[in-house]
């Protein structure tokens, strides 16, 4: 189970100083950090927040994370966290072992297709955020947090998502947290520095294959396409799974 960079003692430790009974993570970079799960969905950010910790102050009460139901299987099998709560997603899923059991002939996206003609579509086209603020608020009753000082990025959470919570947590009272993360991150783990050094050798290596054959009509698509067909060449070499984030700008060419 991967563990997370955030150095939780240390998290306790400076939310007392600053008076903050519990955290809510809202950032995707930090909801990454705090979970040590890598997901995507955090990052769709133009729909709401979607992904949450909260994190309290006292050691003896535990973090729950508030996630998309497609992403809690990953969350739970993966993060430290154990109280998972979920609200539904956009994304509709569907277990199709059965129907390829019965025609092994036919693709996937067949068998998705059979599966998916036999129920009536039951997902909203957009993220309820009403059932998010509604599971953020309950893992704080639970914790008897509905009356605490609440640490929260200021930086990154959304006006709308933040009157939201108030209206939802009348008694609570809302401070900026956001220097505890940058000053959280500005620490590297050893794990983190091993991770970043090996990012910067995939990259390095990737991004040098990809050059290597550039000429005056070579177009950025071109150069990126190599670069991530060679990046993932890499990495397969390494046993790792997949990559999960590329960047790779003109500027850079």
């Amino acid at each position: 189970m991967p563990s997370p960079s955030l150095d939780v003692a240390r998290a306790h430790r400076m939310m007392r100083e600053q008076g903050i009974d519990v955290l809510l993570v809202v950032a995707p970079e930090n909801f990454q950090y705090t979970t040590g799960v890598v997901t995507l969905l955090p990052g769709f950010r133009h729909s709401g927040v979607t992904s949450i910790v909260v994190l309290p102050a006292d050691e003896r009460l535990s973090p729950a994370a508030i996630v998309g139901d497609t992403e809690a299987r990953a969350i739970r099998k993966q993060s430290w966290i154990e109280d998972v709560r979920t609200h539904p997603l956009w994304i509709e899923s569907d277990d199709i072992t059965e129907a390829i059991a019965a025609n092994p002939e036919a693709d996937a996206l067949a068998a998705l297709a059979a599966v998916a003609d036999r129920k009536p579509a039951r997902r909203a086209a957009e993220i309820d955020m009403t059932a998010v603020t509604a599971q953020v608020v309950a893992a704080l009753v639970d914790r008897k947090l509905e009356r605490a000082r609440i640490g929260t990025e200021f930086e990154d959470i959304p006006a709308s998502e933040l009157h939201r919570f108030q209206r939802a947590l009348p008694n609570a009272t809302f401070v900026d947290a956001t220097s505890i993360f940058r000053e959280l991150r500005l620490i590297k783990t050893n794990d983190e520095i091993d991770k970043l050094r090996t990012a910067a050798e995939i990259a390095e290596a990737a991004m040098t294959t990809a050059v290597r054959d550039i000429g005056a009509d070579t177009k950025v698509g071109d150069v990126f396409r190599a670069f991530q067909i060679e990046a993932i060449k890499i990495v397969s070499r390494r046993g790792a799974d997949a990559i999960t984030h590329y960047e790779l700008g003109r500027a850079n060419i």
